[in-house]
Protein backbone atom coordinates (compact mmCIF):
# COMPACT_ATOMS: atom_id res chain seq x y z
CA UNK A 1 0.00 0.00 0.00
CA UNK A 2 1.20 3.50 -0.73
CA UNK A 3 1.23 5.38 2.55
CA UNK A 4 2.76 8.65 1.39
CA UNK A 5 1.12 9.25 -2.00
CA UNK A 6 -2.25 10.89 -2.34
CA UNK A 7 -4.52 10.04 -5.27
CA UNK A 8 -4.04 12.70 -7.91
CA UNK A 9 -7.67 12.73 -8.93
CA UNK A 10 -10.68 10.84 -7.71
CA UNK A 11 -12.50 11.71 -10.91
CA UNK A 12 -10.53 9.41 -13.19
CA UNK A 13 -12.47 6.43 -14.46
CA UNK A 14 -9.72 3.85 -14.37
CA UNK A 15 -9.53 3.46 -18.18
CA UNK A 16 -6.49 1.97 -19.82
CA UNK A 17 -6.39 -1.51 -18.27
CA UNK A 18 -8.60 -4.37 -19.29
CA UNK A 19 -9.64 -5.44 -15.83
CA UNK A 20 -10.24 -2.14 -14.05
CA UNK A 21 -11.95 -2.64 -10.71
CA UNK A 22 -13.08 0.98 -10.39
CA UNK A 23 -16.75 1.13 -9.47
CA UNK A 24 -16.74 -2.27 -7.79
CA UNK A 25 -16.10 -3.68 -4.33
CA UNK A 26 -13.08 -5.57 -3.11
CA UNK A 27 -14.03 -8.11 -0.46
CA UNK A 28 -11.16 -9.46 1.62
CA UNK A 29 -11.00 -13.25 1.79
CA UNK A 30 -10.59 -14.75 5.28
CA UNK A 31 -6.93 -15.63 4.68
CA UNK A 32 -6.05 -11.94 4.23
CA UNK A 33 -4.75 -11.30 7.75
CA UNK A 34 -3.40 -7.77 7.24
CA UNK A 35 -5.04 -5.93 10.18
CA UNK A 36 -5.73 -2.96 7.91
CA UNK A 37 -7.99 -5.10 5.72
CA UNK A 38 -8.94 -8.25 7.61
CA UNK A 39 -12.63 -8.97 6.91
CA UNK A 40 -13.03 -5.57 5.25
CA UNK A 41 -14.71 -4.31 2.09
CA UNK A 42 -13.19 -1.62 -0.14
CA UNK A 43 -15.19 0.71 -2.38
CA UNK A 44 -12.94 1.08 -5.44
CA UNK A 45 -12.80 4.63 -6.77
CA UNK A 46 -9.94 4.48 -9.28
CA UNK A 47 -7.88 1.73 -10.91
CA UNK A 48 -5.54 2.23 -13.87
CA UNK A 49 -1.94 1.67 -14.97
CA UNK A 50 -0.67 4.05 -12.30
CA UNK A 51 -2.24 2.13 -9.43
CA UNK A 52 -5.51 1.97 -7.55
CA UNK A 53 -7.38 3.93 -4.92
CA UNK A 54 -10.32 2.87 -2.77
CA UNK A 55 -12.14 3.58 0.47
CA UNK A 56 -12.54 0.90 3.13
CA UNK A 57 -16.12 0.70 4.41
CA UNK A 58 -14.61 0.21 7.81
CA UNK A 59 -15.66 0.30 11.46
CA UNK A 60 -16.97 3.38 13.22
CA UNK A 61 -14.84 5.50 15.53
CA UNK A 62 -15.98 7.44 18.58
CA UNK A 63 -15.92 10.69 16.58
CA UNK A 64 -19.30 11.90 15.31
CA UNK A 65 -19.84 13.94 12.19
CA UNK A 66 -20.86 16.85 14.42
CA UNK A 67 -17.50 16.69 16.22
CA UNK A 68 -15.66 16.45 12.91
CA UNK A 69 -17.48 19.46 11.45
CA UNK A 70 -16.78 21.47 14.60
CA UNK A 71 -13.06 20.73 14.21
CA UNK A 72 -13.26 21.99 10.60
CA UNK A 73 -14.99 25.20 11.57
CA UNK A 74 -18.44 24.30 10.30
CA UNK A 75 -21.64 22.73 11.63
CA UNK A 76 -23.66 19.62 10.87
CA UNK A 77 -27.29 20.73 10.73
CA UNK A 78 -28.94 17.37 10.01
CA UNK A 79 -30.31 15.23 12.84
CA UNK A 80 -28.41 12.10 11.73
CA UNK A 81 -25.15 12.18 13.68
CA UNK A 82 -23.26 9.56 11.69
CA UNK A 83 -19.85 8.48 13.02
CA UNK A 84 -16.51 8.96 11.38
CA UNK A 85 -15.44 5.59 9.93
CA UNK A 86 -12.12 3.97 9.02
CA UNK A 87 -11.41 4.46 5.32
CA UNK A 88 -7.95 2.95 5.06
CA UNK A 89 -4.37 3.11 6.35
CA UNK A 90 -3.12 5.86 4.01
CA UNK A 91 -3.30 9.50 5.19
CA UNK A 92 -5.65 8.87 8.14
CA UNK A 93 -6.07 12.62 8.66
CA UNK A 94 -7.64 13.00 5.21
CA UNK A 95 -11.44 12.97 5.17
CA UNK A 96 -13.55 11.48 2.38
CA UNK A 97 -17.27 11.94 1.92
CA UNK A 98 -19.36 9.21 0.31
CA UNK A 99 -22.93 10.24 -0.39
CA UNK A 100 -26.01 9.05 -2.25
CA UNK A 101 -28.48 10.50 -4.69
CA UNK A 102 -29.16 10.28 -8.38
CA UNK A 103 -26.82 13.05 -9.53
CA UNK A 104 -23.36 13.99 -8.22
CA UNK A 105 -22.71 17.37 -6.67
CA UNK A 106 -20.14 19.73 -8.15
CA UNK A 107 -16.52 18.76 -7.56
CA UNK A 108 -17.25 15.10 -6.83
CA UNK A 109 -17.17 11.87 -8.81
CA UNK A 110 -19.64 9.04 -9.28
CA UNK A 111 -18.26 5.65 -8.27
CA UNK A 112 -21.38 3.62 -9.02
CA UNK A 113 -25.07 4.46 -9.59
CA UNK A 114 -26.25 6.37 -6.54
CA UNK A 115 -22.79 6.42 -4.90
CA UNK A 116 -20.58 9.51 -5.19
CA UNK A 117 -17.30 10.58 -3.56
CA UNK A 118 -15.70 13.90 -2.69
CA UNK A 119 -13.37 15.47 -0.16
CA UNK A 120 -13.98 19.07 0.90
CA UNK A 121 -15.43 21.14 3.71
CA UNK A 122 -17.82 22.79 1.25
CA UNK A 123 -19.22 19.37 0.35
CA UNK A 124 -19.86 18.64 4.04
CA UNK A 125 -21.63 21.97 4.38
CA UNK A 126 -23.75 21.29 1.30
CA UNK A 127 -24.76 17.83 2.52
CA UNK A 128 -25.51 19.22 5.96
CA UNK A 129 -28.42 21.08 4.34
CA UNK A 130 -29.51 18.16 2.15
CA UNK A 131 -31.02 15.55 4.51
CA UNK A 132 -32.38 13.45 1.64
CA UNK A 133 -28.93 12.18 0.72
CA UNK A 134 -27.35 9.38 2.79
CA UNK A 135 -23.79 10.13 3.87
CA UNK A 136 -20.67 8.27 5.02
CA UNK A 137 -17.62 10.06 6.38
CA UNK A 138 -14.34 8.14 6.16
CA UNK A 139 -10.81 8.90 7.36
CA UNK A 140 -7.92 7.64 5.27
CA UNK A 141 -7.93 5.54 2.14
CA UNK A 142 -6.39 2.42 0.58
CA UNK A 143 -3.80 2.88 -2.15
CA UNK A 144 -1.91 0.47 -4.41
CA UNK A 145 1.10 1.15 -6.62
CA UNK A 146 1.30 0.11 -10.29
CA UNK A 147 0.55 -3.60 -10.64
CA UNK A 148 0.23 -4.16 -6.90
CA UNK A 149 -3.50 -4.77 -6.83
CA UNK A 150 -3.23 -7.04 -9.86
CA UNK A 151 -0.71 -9.18 -7.98
CA UNK A 152 -2.99 -9.34 -4.95
CA UNK A 153 -5.87 -10.44 -7.18
CA UNK A 154 -3.67 -13.18 -8.66
CA UNK A 155 -2.95 -14.37 -5.11
CA UNK A 156 -6.73 -14.43 -4.52
CA UNK A 157 -6.56 -12.04 -1.59
CA UNK A 158 -9.73 -10.27 -2.75
CA UNK A 159 -13.07 -11.10 -4.29
CA UNK A 160 -14.60 -8.52 -6.64
CA UNK A 161 -18.16 -7.60 -5.77
CA UNK A 162 -20.94 -5.31 -6.94
CA UNK A 163 -21.62 -1.96 -5.31
CA UNK A 164 -25.15 -1.46 -3.98
CA UNK A 165 -26.50 1.61 -2.22
CA UNK A 166 -28.00 -0.62 0.47
CA UNK A 167 -24.63 -2.13 1.33
CA UNK A 168 -22.83 1.23 1.33
CA UNK A 169 -25.38 3.34 3.19
CA UNK A 170 -27.76 1.07 5.08
CA UNK A 171 -25.62 -1.79 6.38
CA UNK A 172 -24.16 -1.43 9.90
CA UNK A 173 -20.34 -1.24 9.79
CA UNK A 174 -19.95 -4.52 11.69
CA UNK A 175 -22.04 -6.36 9.10
CA UNK A 176 -20.63 -4.99 5.83
CA UNK A 177 -18.19 -7.83 5.14
CA UNK A 178 -20.66 -10.67 5.60
CA UNK A 179 -23.38 -8.71 3.79
CA UNK A 180 -21.07 -8.24 0.79
CA UNK A 181 -20.38 -11.97 0.70
CA UNK A 182 -24.10 -12.74 1.00
CA UNK A 183 -24.74 -10.66 -2.13
CA UNK A 184 -22.51 -13.18 -3.93
CA UNK A 185 -24.26 -16.15 -2.31
CA UNK A 186 -21.13 -16.84 -0.29
CA UNK A 187 -20.41 -17.34 3.39
CA UNK A 188 -17.04 -17.18 5.18
CA UNK A 189 -17.23 -20.93 5.72
CA UNK A 190 -17.67 -21.63 2.01
CA UNK A 191 -14.65 -19.49 1.16
CA UNK A 192 -12.43 -21.12 3.79
CA UNK A 193 -13.47 -24.57 2.59
CA UNK A 194 -12.47 -23.66 -0.95
CA UNK A 195 -15.88 -23.01 -2.46
CA UNK A 196 -15.96 -19.70 -4.29
CA UNK A 197 -12.35 -18.73 -3.53
CA UNK A 198 -9.11 -20.42 -2.68
CA UNK A 199 -8.06 -20.71 0.92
Amino acid sequence: MRSSESPSSIGESGVGIRSSLAGSLLIAVPKLMDPNFHRMVVLMVNHDEEGAFGLVLGPASQVSIADLCASLGTRWERPDLVPLRYGGPCEPSRIWVVYGGREPLAGTTTVAPGVHVGSSVSLLEQLSNDPERPVLILSGYAGWGPGQLEREMLHESWLPGEVTTELVFSTPPSQVWEAALALMNLTPERIVSGQGASA
